[in-house]
């Protein structure tokens, strides 16, 4: 699909978020500098998702019964 154009950028940390303008719309995507030269991109609301998800507390600290 063809990129009309590149709407406007802003960075937090090591994340880019970028919005881009594509025929069908405007899509904002997660550029996230990984510190030794690589770099990974996703949709902004498939890294908030998974930012998300990482803060939750793990059910491994959960008492079971019976202990």
């Amino acid at each position: 699909m063809p990129i009309l154009a590149l709407a406007r950028s802003y960075k937090m940390n090591n994340v880019t978020f970028i919005d881009i303008e594509e025929l069908d719309g405007l899509q904002t995507f997660a550029i996230i500098d990984r510190g030794n030269g690589e770099y990974t991109s996703m949709l902004k609301a498939d890294y908030e998702a998974q930012q998300a998800s990482s803060t939750l507390p793990s059910n491994s600290s959960t008492p079971q019964a019976g202990n």
